[in-house]
């Protein structure tokens, strides 16, 4: 998808789906973790860096508009993009495919906030990392 830097593509596994055989709601949450964490392989960082971003930041708000299904052992793939980095929270948006049907599932966003866990409080992201975004995104982001 144009404007995506970053996919993922996966078959849906029997334990994602309800009793009705489609990709039960709250599992779109994992799909969306499978998305953040192909962005920071796709953007570059080092898997110590993954962990140390996953590690330092908290997921502070999600929202989920449902499109259309998937059921079991449809392919789906995860768009992503950073569309905000601020002081300490960016604002990721993604696109669920189900690639097998070639619909749209589902447009999600999610803001993490990186945090100081000893102190409970937001920190700013490091000017290294805000770069690497931007540089990764081809545009300047809104701060």
């Amino acid at each position: 998808m144009k404007g995506y830097p970053a996919v993922v593509t996966f078959r849906v596994e029997y334990g994602d789906t309800d009793g009705q055989g489609r990709v039960y709601y709250a599992n779109y949450l994992h799909f969306l973790d499978r998305g953040r964490c192909a962005y920071w392989e796709r953007a570059g960082l080092s898997e110590d860096a993954i962990r140390q971003v996953e590690h330092e930041t908290v997921v502070a708000e999600v929202h989920c508009t449902y499109r259309a299904p998937a059921s079991f052992y449809d392919t789906v793939s995860v768009h992503t993009r950073v569309a905000r980095v601020g002081r300490s929270s960016l604002r990721m948006e993604f696109s669920v495919m189900n690639d097998t049907t070639a619909t749209l599932m589902a447009e999600a966003s999610m803001v993490i906030v990186r945090v100081d866990l000893t102190a409970n409080r937001s920190v700013p992201f490091e000017t290294d990392f805000k770069a690497r975004v931007h540089a990764f995104e081809e545009r300047t982001l809104e701060e």
